[in-house]
């Protein structure tokens, strides 16, 4: 197999430990109209947009507000904690910067809105370590669609074959393969160091 040029890395659940707080803002947004969320329906929201989800949980639970109202109600609940709550997993920084020094291309495709993003990113100083950002601001259709991971293919003149994927929910994987990607799965204690040497020594074969 072509040598791994890129290499695309999910955000949250896979670089951070956000998912939950995630789930708790998720949990929290129900609660306000009387119903309790669970850790399945949870999972099943990893990957699509924070609009996407909303209009999901409206329509199961026919939560009579208007989806800009209730779409205004989670991202109110998202600025409150997101950013003070979430910190990096333990082997994130050094993932990034081994993957660096070895002299591959990192890209960030988050379904997350690029604010949020952003902020954890400059407070982490990780900027130096990723060409470009891909998030859920510059599509309609999140995970598990393939949209965000053919929008990062567009941005770089590389072939699918040398590019590999870092994901850590079955959303994002269904995303970057249908794309036509390679891509592995984190656990929950998100990238570790090893098993990002295993990734990049398996791709090759």
């Amino acid at each position: 197999m072509p040598k791994i040029e890129y290499v695309f890395l999910d955000f949250d659940g896979t670089l951070v430990n956000s998912l939950p707080v995630l789930y708790n803002i998720y949990d929290e947004f129900l609660k306000i109209f009387g119903f309790r969320g669970d850790k399945d329906e949870f999972n099943k929201l990893n990957g699509p947009s924070i609009e996407e989800n909303v209009a999901y949980l409206k329509n199961k639970y026919s939560i009579p507000f208007s989806k800009e109202y209730l779409l205004q109600k989670y991202n109110e609940k998202i600025d409150e904690i997101y950013s003070e709550k979430i910190s990096p997993f333990s082997e994130s920084e050094t993932a990034l910067k081994y993957l660096k020094d070895k002299n591959y291309k990192l890209a960030l495709v988050s379904s997350s809105k690029k604010r949020y993003v952003l902020n954890i990113i400059n407070k982490q100083d990780w900027g130096k370590y990723f060409s470009f950002l891909i998030s859920g601001d510059d599509l309609i259709r999140a995970k598990p669609n393939p949209d965000i991971y053919e929008l990062a293919c567009k941005k770089i003149d590389v072939d699918k074959l040398k590019i590999l994927v870092v994901e850590d929910s079955y959303n994002g994987f269904l995303s970057a393969t249908t794309a036509g990607l390679r891509c592995v799965l984190v656990g929950e204690k998100g990238i570790l160091l090893n098993e990002v040497k295993l990734f990049l020594e398996d791709a090759t074969k």
